[in-house]
């Protein structure tokens, strides 16, 4: 699926898509909650709130939850600053500032991606 063709079917303003177009299609992300075994979740481009995968399970740490999600991005080749960026945009919307990757670039280079801390789910 291209760039345009996945965001051409939602109804997203001028600022959300411009931003959405510098972005990968999907990534993983870490979640703080209490609800153990649903801190890895799947974000969609354009798309709002996340989806719960099955990647994690009570028992791990937020160090392992964090490194898996890490590996899979860098797999998938997004930056901890895209991965950032969409989960802002997930739950806050597409044409929030902190949405612009260009916004987390200083945590391209850190060892583990900082996690944004929510009580619940966005969904």
């Amino acid at each position: 699926m291209s760039r345009r063709k996945d965001l051409d079917a939602l109804p997203l303003n001028t600022e959300a898509r411009r931003q959405c177009e510098k972005l990968p299609a999907e990534c993983l992300a870490y979640v703080e909650t209490l609800d153990e075994g649903n801190r890895i979740v799947l974000i969609r481009r354009g798309q709002q709130g996340y989806i719960c995968t099955r990647y994690d399970h009570p028992g791990l740490s937020p160090i392992t939850v964090q490194s898996i999600v890490r590996e899979v991005n860098q797999k998938l080749g997004v930056s901890p600053s895209q991965c950032k960026a969409m989960l802002v945009g997930s739950m806050y919307g597409w044409d929030n500032p902190d949405a612009d990757a260009a916004q987390h670039q200083q945590l391209d280079g850190e060892a583990i991606l900082a996690a944004m801390p929510i009580t619940g789910r966005a969904h």
